[in-house]
């Protein structure tokens, strides 16, 4: 088959895909002003490990609760390392109504993926304790040379991640967070933080999307409702002129000689689908994106032993 290449400004892509996510989304707010004047059920800061006086916006609300985070340190209830949290309330000496204070781990080996991982074990610890209303700093901006918007990225993508759950099949229960604002007080960093957050979204609900579709069943999404679903998406968004998309059946990858495919779709009573997407981005480099879907496979490995 001739090779299709698809001609796409990355982020673009990436932004009318992630969109496409439906249901409720988690209102993401930037709010410019001191932490301390932030009014919600959960206000989250950070500790790097090692740290025995806590300074910046950690520091300034370890001040406000009369030196509570510092004793927690002294007692060793918490010690900085990566992921890990604890939560206490604040009984009215802040708006916020308790203080999560999460670890960012070792000063010298922290970086993005770093981010990612406590700003995910901070959503998932603020989710059991069924707050809706959160509210944090960005971690780590201006460490190490990191600037806001990558920072406020991540920062994003490990929080989305951490909360998604597949609840087709199940009842939803209603803890989930309603809001999520990052407090900033410097007013030159709020644009930043706005893209980072921006591109962040779109990375973590595109995962999701993909991680709904691998999570269904395979008896309920065979080729043709998966071709559905994708041509669903797009219509819903009016994409429809922006995106092409050719859908190619058993027959026509008969003529096309697609023979591993075929050989693969054997094992299935479904027929398959060759789905080709093509999305004009503007001028620049030719990108072509190759995915495999095998929607009635286990997987080898599920099957034998590993080694």
């Amino acid at each position: 088959m001739k090779n299709r290449q698809i001609n796409v400004d990355f982020f673009s892509f990436l932004y009318i895909i992630g969109l496409s996510l439906k249901g409720d989304r988690m209102e993401i707010k930037i709010l410019n002003q001191s932490i301390l004047d932030f009014e919600g059920d959960l206000l989250i800061v950070n500790l790097f490990e090692g740290i025995k006086s806590p300074g910046g916006a950690t520091g300034a609300v370890d001040k406000a609760l009369n030196g509570a985070i510092t004793d927690l340190i002294k007692n060793e209830e918490i010690t900085g390392k990566l992921g890990e949290t604890i939560i206490f309330p604040t009984f009215g000496k802040l708006k916020a109504k308790k203080i999560m204070v999460v670890g960012l781990g070792k000063s010298d080996k922290f970086g993005i993926d770093e981010i990612r991982k406590a700003s995910g074990s901070a959503a998932m610890a603020a989710k059991k304790v069924k707050v809706k209303k959160v509210g944090t700093i960005v971690h780590g901006a201006g460490i190490g040379g990191l600037e806001p918007e990558i920072c406020s990225q991540a920062l994003a993508e490990g929080t989305i991640l951490a909360l998604y759950e597949f609840n087709v099949y199940k009842k939803q229960e209603n803890q989930e967070i309603k809001e999520f604002a990052i407090v900033e007080m410097d007013k030159t960093k709020i644009e930043k933080i706005k893209k980072g957050v921006q591109i962040g979204r779109i990375l973590a609900e595109s995962q999701n999307i993909s991680r709904d579709f691998t999570n269904e069943p395979a008896n309920n999404l065979t080729p043709e409702k998966f071709e559905k679903k994708v041509k669903e998406i797009i219509k819903d968004l009016g994409l429809n002129e922006k995106i092409k998309v050719t859908v190619l059946d058993k027959k026509e990858m008969e003529k096309l000689k697609m023979g591993a495919l075929l050989s693969v779709a054997q094992g299935s009573e479904n027929e398959p689908r060759f789905i080709v997407l093509e999305y004009q981005g503007g001028k620049g480099d030719l990108f072509s994106l190759i995915g495999k879907t095998v929607t009635f496979d286990s997987g080898g490995i599920s099957l034998k032993p590993s080694e």
